[in-house]
């Protein structure tokens, strides 16, 4: 939501400023490109946290898995040794 706020705004500055006078047309280029660069560090940002996010999911899927993996090979240790002393199932 964050993104096109930021982006409509830049837009908005950019048409205030010529209309206001602020900026000569021929700094008009530069300012845009200016806010523009301003309104990317948002997209920026938006990448980082994604990124961290899906840092984040695949550390817990590991953790996950190296628990399912641990309980795996304890029960079936466990089930190894019922067999080696001929106990009946669970």
């Amino acid at each position: 939501m964050t993104l096109p706020v930021e982006f409509d705004a830049s837009r908005r500055a950019k048409e205030q400023l010529l209309r206001l006078g602020l900026i000569a047309n021929r700094e008009h280029a530069g300012v845009s490109r200016v806010l523009s660069a301003a309104a990317m560090t948002y997209v920026a940002a938006m990448v980082s946290s994604v990124m961290t996010l899906l840092h984040l999911f695949l550390i817990a899927r590991a953790a996950i898995a190296i628990d399912a993996g641990a309980m795996n090979s304890s029960w079936v240790a466990a089930a190894l040794g019922k067999l080696k002393r001929k106990e009946p199932p669970d």
